[in-house]
C-alpha cells in the first residue's frame, strides 16, 4: 500500500487545539527489533499532542483502489501512546462514507506489533450509503482521537493489503451422488441424492481456514428439504443451525460462527441441490446485513423499503397523553410499539399482488394536521387507505388500524386484502440503537381464530372476521411470493430459530363499483385477559386533538394554511413524544428527558395553548438536580446524566420563570424555590474559577468572568470549552428568575444578588466575545472562546434569548448571518458540494426576525418548509440528506425540539417577548407580500407572557388598521408594532386611534 518513503503525500488534521506532525522514521540497526519491517524503507510517523484537551488527530492519504470480495489489511503499530483510541478508517471516493475499525485504549510498546483487519472487522460507520461493504477506496486514514490526551508518538510500518481469495471449495464430498457439480454454477448436472439415502449430506472443505458468511442454497425444483448446518472445530464436527419447513428454490443461510475450513449439511431424503453460492463475513456480520443481501436477490417489495438500502420515513401515532405509540412509515406499514414487529398491507385484485413498490404512495394526516396517519395506494382501479389512531381496549391502550379498500371502476371486484405481520420495524436499520432497528425477532408464532400470539406474549387482533390466517418460518420461503401465487399459508403456529417467522390475516372482499369496504386490525399495547371478547373503544381522537390544539388560529394567505397546519403537528408531536411527565425530543431514538430541550419544547406548547405540559415537565425534573444545584442536562429511565454541561442551570431558571409566566401559579414557583437558590448559587461558585486576577494576561482575557469549560454542544464532547452557549443561558436564567422573585414578593437582597449576577455576566459575555474576535481575528460571533467556531444556529439562540441586552456584537451579528446565507444559498443553488444538513437552522428564522431581516427569514423559512420529510407528515428529522432517498442515520423523527423551534418561530412572524424590558413585539416577521389587496393578517388566541393574544393588521383607505384585544396582563415595557418599511403608508389607526409611522416602522403602543 505505501512504503513511506514520500510522508508528505499523507496529510495532517487536528481538532481544536490538537498538533500533528507527520514526518517518516528511517531504519535503525539491522537486528534492532524497531527497525521498519518494510524491506528497507521508512515507517510512517505520527507525533502529536492533545495540549492537555480533547480532540482526534488523523494521517490521512488518498489512495483510489477497488476492493475484493474477501481481503485483509495488515500493518504494525509501535511507540509511545498514552491511553487513546486508535481508528483505521476506509473512506469512499465520495468522501461521504466510512468504515472504521478501533480499538480503545490502543496498546502499544516499544517493539512492533502486528495488525491484521480482515473485512469482517471493518463496519460501516457514518454517510449515506447507510451500511453494506466498501468496495471502492477513496483514502485511508490513521486516526487518534483522546481518551486521556497528552502526547506521543506512533509509528506506522508494513502497511499492506492482501486478496484473501473467492470463496470456493477445494473439494466436495456426499453420502451419494455427484456432489462436485455444487461448485459450479454452470454446470448442467445437479447434484441429487440417491433415492435409497434415508439421510443424505454434503460435505465441503475449503483447504483452509476461512471466514464464511453464509450461503445460499439453489435447490432444484420440487426437492428442497430440511437442513442441519454443522463445522468442523479441532477434531468434531459442531451443530451451527437447523431449519425446519424449508420450501421454495432458494434458501439463504446465514453462518454467524468463527472461521472454519470444513462444512457439513445435513439434509432430508429426497434433497437434490444445483449449486450452493457461499458468501462473505459480511453476509451475516448482523441480522441486518443478511436480510440486506437476502432483499436484494428478491422482487422488490417482497421487503420493507429499507431493506433495499432506501430511505424510508416514519411518523408517530399520536395521543396527548403520550406514552407508547406506534408509527407508520411511508409506505403504509404500521409499528405496533418500540422495537416491535409491523403489521405491512398487500392487495390481490384477482389478477397481481399490490404491494408498496407497485405504488406511488401518498401519506397525509387527518384534517391536514392530526397526527392521526394516512397512506393511500392507488391500485388500478383500486384503491387501499391505511389510517392508524390510539384506542383503547378497556383498560389497555393501543393502536387501531383501518385499512379502507375502495372499487373506483365500472365493474365488480373481488378482492383480497392481506394484512402481514412482520418481524419487522418501522425504524430502519441505520437508526440501530439498543433494540432500535431494522429486525424484530418473532421466534414463535401461534393463531387462534381472529388473534395472533407472537413470541407467547404480544397480540395481534383481527377486529374483523379473516377469511384465512396462517404463519411460516423464513425457510418456507417469500411470505410476499407465497400470497401472490398460493394464497395464506396454512399452518396455525410455527417456530423459527432465526426469528424471522412471519404471519398473514386474509380479508376476501367482494366490491360493487363505488363501494368501499374497512377492515380492522387491532394492537393492544399490554396483553388482555379476555382477548376474544376485547372489544375496541376509539379514543375519540380527532376530538381530542381539537380541544387541546385548535384553540389558536392564524390569518394568512391561503397559499400559508400549510404552514399553520404544520405549526399544529409540531405541537402535537410535542405531547404524541412524551412519557409520562417526561417530554422527549423523538419517538424511538431520542427517547430521552434533556432539559435544554425540555425548556424550549415546554415553551412552544405553551405558546400553542398547552402548558400544563411544560409545568409537569419542570416538576418531574425536579428531583433529579443534585443537592449543590447541579442541573443534569438529561434524565431517562437509568437515571440522571451527570456529563458536565453547563447550559442546564440557566435553562433550569429559565424554565420555572417561563412556566410562572404561562401561569403555572405562585405555589408552582414557591415549591421549586429551593432549587432555584441552589442552581444560582452554583453557578455563582462557577463563574468564580474564572475570576479577573490570574486572568488579566491579554491572551487569557476572553475567559474572565465565563463559566469553565463544558460539553454542552455536541461538538465539544471531544474537547470541553468555553461555550458561549453556557453563558447565554445563564444571563438568561439569572435575569429571568430575578425578574420572578421581584414579582413573587422575594427579599430585596435576593432580587438584587440575582440581577447583580446577571448583569456580571452580561458584562463578563460582552468583552469577551469582542476579546475572543480580535485575539483571533474573526468578523462573526464565535461558538467558543478555544475554537472561535462559526455556528450560526447557537448565536441565532443567543439573539432570541438575548434580544436588547447589548451582548453580542452588532457587527458581528450581520457578518454572521450574512456569512450563513451566503453559504446556504451556495448550497441551495447546488453551488458547493454537501450531503446533510440540520433543521436546527430553524432558529435562524426568529433571529433574523429579531435583527429586522423578514425577507431573509421568509426565504430561510419557505426553504425548510418545503424541505420537510415528508412534507405531508409536517415533520422535520434531525438530519435532513440531500437525497431523500439517501440511507443515512436521520437522528429521530419527527425530531421535537425542531418542530418547538418551528412553532416558535412561526409564532415570532406575529408576536414575541423582549424580556430585556418587557415589551411585547408585533408584526415584525409579517411580508408587505401578505397585505396585498387590502387582506387581513392576525392571529387569534396566541398564548404570550401577557395572555392570550388577539389582533388584526390590514391596509385600509390608505392607511395602516391594527384591531388589538386587550391582554390579561398589559406589558410594562408596552406594545411594538414593527411594520415592513418598505410601505408608502404613513399611518396607523390603532384600535381606532390614528398615529403617525416613523421611517423605521416601529410604532410604540402604551
Amino acid at each position: 500500500m505505501d512504503d513511506f518513503a514520500a510522508p508528505d503525500s499523507w496529510m495532517a488534521v487536528a481538532s481544536g487545539l490538537a498538533t500533528l506532525k507527520i514526518d517518516a522514521k528511517k531504519p535503525a540497526k539491522a537486528n534492532d527489533n524497531a527497525k521498519p519491517a518494510n524491506g528497507g524503507g521508512q515507517a510512517l510517523r505520527m507525533d502529536f499532542d492533545f495540549k492537555g484537551g480533547g480532540g482526534f488527530v488523523v494521517a490521512r492519504k488518498v489512495i483510489p483502489m477497488k476492493l475484493t470480495q474477501t481481503w485483509e489489511f495488515r500493518f504494525r503499530l509501535r511507540g509511545q501512546v498514552p491511553p487513546n483510541r486508535f481508528e483505521f478508517k476506509i473512506v469512499d471516493p465520495s468522501g461521504a462514507n466510512v468504515w472504521r475499525w478501533t480499538e480503545e485504549p490502543l496498546e502499544v510498546n516499544g517493539k512492533w506489533r502486528e495488525i491484521v483487519i480482515p473485512a469482517s472487522r471493518m463496519p460501516f460507520a457514518w454517510g449515506p450509503a447507510g451500511g453494506g461493504v466498501p468496495t471502492d477506496v477513496g483514502a485511508i486514514e490513521f486516526v487518534i482521537s483522546a481518551g486521556s490526551g497528552g502526547a506521543g508518538q506512533l509509528l506506522v510500518d508494513r502497511f499492506e493489503w492482501v486478496d484473501t481469495g473467492a470463496l470456493v471449495p477445494v473439494s466436495c464430498q456426499a453420502s451419494s451422488g455427484d456432489p462436485n457439480a455444487l461448485r459450479d454454477p454452470s454446470s448442467a448436472n445437479p447434484w441429487h441424492a440417491a433415492e435409497d439415502d434415508a439421510a443424505p449430506w454434503v460435505e465441503l472443505d475449503f483447504g483452509r481456514a476461512r471466514e464464511l458468511g453464509g450461503m445460499i442454497l439453489h435447490w432444484v425444483p420440487g426437492h428442497a428439504r430440511d437442513v442441519a448446518v454443522e463445522s468442523f472445530h479441532g477434531d468434531s464436527w459442531r451443530p451451527v443451525l437447523e431449519l425446519n419447513g424449508v420450501h421454495g428454490r432458494l434458501t439463504p443461510v446465514p453462518l454467524p460462527s468463527p472461521e472454519t475450513r470444513r462444512i457439513r449439511l445435513k439434509l432430508g431424503a429426497g434433497a437434490a441441490l444445483s449449486w450452493i453460492e457461499w458468501k462473505g463475513a459480511e453476509f451475516s456480520r448482523s441480522d441486518d446485513e443478511f436480510l440486506h443481501a437476502v432483499a436484494a436477490e428478491s422482487r422488490r417489495g417482497t421487503f420493507p423499503k429499507y431493506w433495499s438500502r432506501e430511505q424510508t420515513l416514519l411518523t408517530p401515532v399520536g395521543s396527548p397523553l403520550g406514552g407508547p405509540r406506534s408509527m407508520m412509515n411511508e409506505e403504509g406499514l404500521v409499528e405496533t410499539d418500540a422495537a416491535g414487529p409491523s403489521l405491512e398491507p398487500f392487495l390481490h385484485d384477482g389478477e397481481r399482488l399490490w404491494t408498496w413498490a407497485d405504488v406511488r404512495p401518498v401519506p397525509s394526516l387527518d384534517h391536514g394536521w392530526m397526527p392521526l396517519p394516512k397512506v393511500r395506494w392507488e391500485c388500478g382501479d383500486l384503491s387501499l387507505e391505511t389510517f392508524a389512531a390510539p384506542c383503547d381496549f378497556g383498560p389497555v391502550r393501543g393502536t387501531v388500524v383501518d385499512y379502507a379498500v375502495a372499487n373506483t371502476g365500472k365493474t365488480s371486484r373481488t378482492v383480497k386484502l392481506h394484512v402481514a405481520v412482520r418481524p419487522f420495524q418501522a425504524t430502519p436499520p441505520w437508526q440501530h440503537y439498543q433494540k432500535l432497528g431494522g429486525k424484530s425477532a418473532i421466534s414463535a408464532i401461534e393463531i387462534h381464530g381472529r388473534v395472533c400470539r407472537l413470541n407467547g406474549e404480544r397480540q395481534i387482533l383481527a377486529m374483523d372476521e379473516p377469511s384465512a390466517a396462517g404463519c411460516q418460518p423464513f425457510v418456507a420461503g417469500r411470505l410476499v411470493s407465497r400470497l401472490g401465487d398460493h394464497g395464506t399459508p396454512e399452518a396455525q403456529r410455527t417456530t423459527d430459530p432465526l426469528g424471522w417467522a412471519e404471519a398473514v390475516f386474509t380479508f376476501e372482499i367482494e366490491l360493487a363499483p363505488g363501494e368501499k369496504a374497512t377492515r380492522r386490525m387491532g394492537i393492544p399495547f399490554s396483553p388482555l385477559a379476555e382477548i376474544e371478547k376485547a372489544g375496541c373503544k376509539e379514543a375519540c381522537a380527532r376530538k381530542t386533538w381539537k380541544q387541546e390544539l385548535g384553540g389558536v388560529e392564524f390569518d394568512v394567505p391561503p397559499e400559508w394554511q400549510d404552514a399553520v397546519d404544520a405549526w399544529r403537528t409540531a405541537a402535537a408531536h410535542i405531547l404524541v413524544n412524551r412519557q409520562g411527565a417526561a417530554i422527549h425530543p423523538g419517538p424511538r431514538r431520542y427517547n430521552r428527558a434533556w432539559i435544554r430541550d425540555g425548556v424550549v419544547m415546554g415553551g412552544a406548547l405553551a405558546r400553542a395553548g398547552a402548558p400544563q405540559a411544560y409545568f409537569d415537565f419542570m416538576r418531574w425534573y425536579a428531583p433529579f438536580l443534585r443537592e449543590d444545584g447541579f442541573v443534569p442536562c438529561c434524565v431517562d429511565d437509568q437515571g440522571a446524566d451527570w456529563l458536565i454541561e453547563y447550559d442546564s442551570q440557566g435553562q433550569w431558571l429559565h424554565g420555572i420563570a417561563e412556566c410562572h409566566r404561562f401561569g403555572s401559579g405562585h405555589a408552582f414557583s414557591e415549591a421549586l424555590w429551593p432549587t432555584v437558590k441552589k442552581c444560582v448559587s452554583l453557578t455563582r461558585a462557577l463563574r468564580e474559577r474564572r475570576p479577573g486576577e490570574g486572568y488579566r494576561d491579554p491572551q487569557k482575557r476572553p475567559f474572565r468572568g465565563l463559566l469553565p469549560e463544558s460539553a454542552s454542544h455536541e461538538g465539544y464532547l471531544a474537547h470541553p470549552v468555553h461555550s458561549y452557549w453556557d453563558d447565554f443561558w445563564a444571563i438568561r436564567g439569572l435575569l429571568d428568575i430575578a425578574r420572578l422573585a421581584e414579582r413573587m414578593g422575594r427579599p430585596e437582597r435576593e432580587v438584587k444578588s440575582f440581577r447583580a449576577l446577571g448583569e456580571a455576566m452580561v458584562e463578563a459575555v460582552t468583552k469577551s466575545l469582542r476579546a475572543t474576535m480580535e485575539l483571533r481575528d474573526i468578523s462573526y460571533v464565535p461558538g467558543s472562546v478555544e475554537w472561535a467556531d462559526f455556528d450560526p444556529a447557537a448565536t441565532a439562540v443567543a439573539v432570541t434569548l438575548l434580544d436588547g441586552l447589548g451582548v453580542l456584537p452588532c457587527d458581528g451579528l450581520e457578518k454572521t448571518f450574512d456569512k450563513y446565507l451566503e453559504g446556504f444559498r451556495a448550497k441551495v443553488r447546488n453551488e458547493v458540494p454537501w450531503t446533510n444538513y440540520s433543521a436546527y437552522e430553524m432558529r435562524i428564522v426568529p433571529a433574523l426576525v429579531r435583527l429586522g431581516r423578514r425577507e431573509d427569514a421568509h426565504e430561510l423559512l419557505e426553504f425548510l418548509l418545503a424541505d420537510r420529510r415528508p412534507k405531508e407528515w409536517n415533520q422535520w428529522p434531525e438530519i435532513t440528506w440531500k437525497d431523500p432517498k439517501s440511507p443515512g442515520h436521520f437522528g429521530d423523527l419527527p425530531h421535537s425540539w425542531i418542530g418547538a423551534e418551528y412553532v416558535l418561530g412561526f409564532a415570532s412572524l406575529f408576536a414575541y417577548e423582549r424580556a430585556s424590558d418587557d415589551t411585547l413585539v408585533l408584526a415584525a416577521g409579517l411580508p408587505l407580500s401578505w397585505f396585498d389587496h387590502g387582506r387581513n393578517n392576525g392571529v387569534e388566541n396566541l398564548a404570550t407572557y401577557y395572555g392570550r393574544l388577539t389582533y388584526s393588521l390590514r391596509h385600509s383607505g390608505g392607511d395602516w388598521k391594527l384591531d388589538i384585544a386587550p391582554l390579561a396582563i398589559p406589558p410594562s415595557g408596552g406594545i411594538e408594532v414593527r411594520l415592513p418599511v418598505a410601505s408608502h403608508l404613513k399611518r396607523i389607526a390603532v384600535n381606532g386611534e390614528m398615529m403617525w409611522v416613523p421611517k423605521d416602522g416601529v410604532v410604540r403602543v402604551r
